[in-house]
């Protein structure tokens, strides 16, 4: 006899215990200081206000029990209306609830909300509006908790179901019940939208954080970690999409972070892992009633982040193990998984040389940076800038998730049980069926039943087809991974060519050469109407000399824009464009120069001449290649001419029989505001109309 329910003290009841068809001869009773005492060879039975209670004599746990087979359970709960009035239900009036909590696919990224039945009993219309225990207060809105009791040493101990918005109530005329039907704070909260004014880079964590915060949620502090990732960097921030809530931005970092999103039985929001390694509860023949088991296994190898249709980040433990529907977990739609390019600006020191080859940049008013068109000297504000790509990145996190899901394995099952509010979604679970096998799973979705006693439903659904490339795909990070195969899509970069006698054939209207075979090596050459010709690599070359504008040879001058080039490289457009000629020569005594046209006319020259090259000079035209250099550095000596060629024994030679030298030009007072001024220094003073000349102590006329 199992004896699962409170029994009121009968003669019935001794007969039931004394004559237990299986137990006989293990009960007996006796009076201890007044009180009635039956001892059973499943634990002492006590009277409690007239009701005979099996008392679990080793003391469990609640887990322990709970799942006892004699087991004596209670059942209450509170209502807590809109405007803080509150009700106590009792057992007396619960008839039944039922809790639906989670989906049928790994929670990962998930946010699982859980949904209440409550029936009480309604006999004489007391929880109908005006009722004895409802009166006026409102049901709808009201917030429900419910606790279940499971008795043992001595008195009972209570768990939370969980606590729940009532979002409908239904009564029948003429049935004895009303039901109030609700879910969890998870559906009715987070709905704001989440607005990102981060500064990027952050990393996981960080930004995980910043949604807490502007969510004004308290986490659990047992589950308020991510499982994964927290230190990665992300560069740029996530493409958040428009309309997205602060409950979504939350479950795709917990994706990445390997967690979900849930509503704990205490009523508060919980982070939880993805995949714990330990099992929570063990199962075996004494606390299950039925199982289903659908031999279908999963074990974790890869990890896939879906970018777009062609474009993804994997990691693997077993890289050689091809990706199949039993060991491949694939994330898609997540904001973070995309492919981006990020700058990092870099303030130049004051007074750095400018490099030609750089680009430069400055901030704006408004904080942002703009391009350089030129700059010369560097004053301290100009920005250099780097550019980074987050590949690096997305493949952290791929290997970070993992890291985090190694060693998990799944086995498809539905159990139906005796049932513990101790065990959650995510929770793993390890049964040992009737004929001594083993298994341990992940659960995935739970139902808890009370109605005349207390079971669960537990199911751990696998959906793939082995004999297909799939795996499990998650629905835009924030809800589940469904399990689906994908047998439409080939493996990436995978083509389909029709074939006929082992040779591919394109036909000339679609770009092809009408030929069965091509060699080996050769290019296809078209001029965009007729067939492709095939083209051996010397005639390849062959082609690109006899182009019209390179000179006739590749050996000499090219032209680029010009049929008769006259430097090495003559480049020639628009006359609204200043284009670059470039001469080389390899005799030691000729020019060597690059010059600049502009219409023909003007422009400048640099260049190099002399015997061997040792005069560098700058000519600036006004009708091109009429005048002499304007200005000349010996590169030997470093002695500068403008105008003329430097005499050797002069660091600086001007000439000119039209033009004078000009000094600097100041008054007396800015002349006296130089700092330190040094001996030989030399200005013009404006105020006593004469050269003023510095002797290393003051200044003075010449």
């Amino acid at each position: 006899m199992a004896i699962s329910t409170q029994f009121t003290v009968t003669p019935l009841l001794w007969d039931l215990i004394l004559s237990d068809a299986q137990d006989t001869p293990y009960a007996s009773y006796a009076i201890v200081n007044g009180e009635l005492v039956i001892t059973h060879h499943k634990g002492a039975f006590t009277l409690v206000d007239g009701e005979v209670l099996l008392d679990v004599t080793d003391a469990l746990a609640y887990s322990g029990a709970i799942l006892n087979q004699w087991r004596n359970l209670d059942v209450k709960g509170t209502i807590t209306c809109i405007g803080g009035a509150e009700v106590a239900l009792t057992s007396a009036h619960i008839m039944a609830w039922s809790v639906d909590e989670g989906d049928a696919s790994l929670p990962l990224g998930a946010a699982v909300s859980s949904r209440l039945n409550l029936s009480l009993v309604n006999t004489d219309g007391e929880w109908t509006y005006g009722g004895s225990l409802r009166g006026n207060l409102p049901i709808v809105g009201a917030t429900v908790t419910l606790q279940l009791g499971v008795f043992h040493s001595g008195a009972y101990d209570y768990e939370d179901i969980g606590t729940f918005v009532v979002e409908k109530t239904a009564y029948t005329e003429g049935q004895s019940r009303i039901v109030l039907t609700g879910s969890d704070a998870l559906l009715y909260g987070m709905v704001d939208a989440f607005v990102d004014e981060q500064e990027y880079p952050r990393t996981v964590q960080q930004i995980f954080d910043y949604i807490i915060a502007q969510a004004g949620i308290t986490l659990d502090t047992d589950y308020d970690t991510l499982a994964c990732n927290t230190s990665i960097s992300i560069g740029v921030m996530p493409k958040w999409g428009d309309g997205l809530t602060l409950r979504q931005a939350l479950a795709y970092t917990c994706a990445v972070g390997g967690c979900f999103l849930r509503v704990g039985r205490n009523g508060q929001y919980q982070v939880v892992p993805s995949y714990v390694s330990t099992s929570t509860h063990t199962l075996d023949t004494t606390q299950y009633m039925e199982l289903t088991d659908d031999e279908m296994t999963f074990t974790f190898n890869r990890i896939k982040l879906k970018l777009s249709e062609n474009d993804s980040v994997e990691s693997a433990i077993a890289s050689g193990t091809a990706e199949a529907a039993n060991n491949t977990i694939i994330l898609s739609g997540n904001p973070f998984f995309y492919r981006t390019r990020s700058y990092t600006y870099t303030v130049v020191p004051a007074g750095t040389a400018v490099n030609p080859n750089r680009t430069y940049y400055y901030r704006n008013a408004s904080g942002a940076y703009e391009k350089l068109e030129s700059v010369s000297v560097h004053y301290g504000h100009y920005y250099t800038r780097s550019t980074s790509y987050n590949s690096t990145v997305l493949q952290s996190i791929a290997d970070g998730l993992k890291t985090h899901f190694t060693g998990l394995t799944l086995r498809g099952m539905n159990i139906r049980w005796r049932g513990d509010p101790l065990l959650h979604v995510g929770d793993r679970v390890t049964l040992t069926n009737r004929a001594g096998a083993s298994y341990s799973t992940c659960v995935f979705q739970q139902t808890l039943n009370f109605e005349q006693g207390f079971s669960a439903n537990i199911s751990c659904e696998l959906k793939q087809d082995d004999a297909l490339p799939a795996a499990y795909y998650a629905q835009e990070g924030s809800t589940t991974v469904e399990g689906a195969g994908n047998p439409s899509e080939l493996p990436d970069g995978s083509v389909t060519l029709a074939k006929l006698d082992d040779e591919i054939l394109i036909p000339v209207a679609n770009g092809g050469t009408g030929l069965s075979t091509v060699a080996t090596g050769s290019y296809l050459k078209g001029n965009g109407t007729d067939a492709l010709v095939p083209r051996t690599p010397a005639e390849v070359l062959s082609d690109i000399e006899a182009l019209p504008l390179a000179g006739g040879s590749l050996t000499g001058a090219l032209g680029i824009g010009q049929a008769s080039p006259g430097a090495r490289l003559d480049v020639k457009q628009s006359a609204a464009l200043e284009i670059p000629q470039i001469l080389d020569s390899y005799a030691s005594t000729a020019a060597a120069f690059i010059q600049h046209k502009v219409g023909g006319s003007g422009g400048w020259q640099v260049g190099m001449a002399g015997s061997g090259l040792d005069h560098a000079y700058l000519f600036c035209y006004g009708n091109f290649g009429s005048g002499t250099a304007k200005l000349t550095i010996l590169s030997g000596s470093g002695n500068v001419g403008i105008g003329t060629s430097p005499n050797a024994n002069a660091i600086l030679d001007v000439a000119s029989t039209t033009k004078a030298f000009m000094p600097p030009r100041m008054t007396t007072t800015q002349r006296d505001a130089i700092l330190t001024p040094t001996e030989g220094m030399v200005i013009y003073n404006l105020t006593t109309h004469c050269l003023d000349v510095h002797n290393g102590t003051a200044w003075g006329p010449v």
